[in-house]
């Protein structure tokens, strides 16, 4: 996550996921979003995985840096 502090620092909200938690997101204001930016290790699980947690089908990579890849959920 220090890697991307910065990154973080511009966004209204945050959201953490525990990837080994796999139980679907719940929240609102977070399943409600017609997009989400998600910042995930390379090393946690697959990026479909985690936009069937959040309840969202597209995943479109938009970029990556060192040990991270940046993707727009919706």
């Amino acid at each position: 996550m220090y890697r991307v502090t910065n990154a973080l620092l511009c966004y209204d909200r945050i959201y953490m996921i525990d990837p080994t938690d796999t139980e679907p997101v719940d929240d609102t204001a977070l399943c409600g979003a017609e997009e989400i930016i998600l910042y995930m290790a390379d090393d946690t699980l697959e990026p479909e995985a985690a936009a069937s947690l959040l309840g969202k089908d597209t995943v479109q990579p938009l970029w990556s840096r060192d040990m991270y890849t940046v993707y727009c959920v919706k």
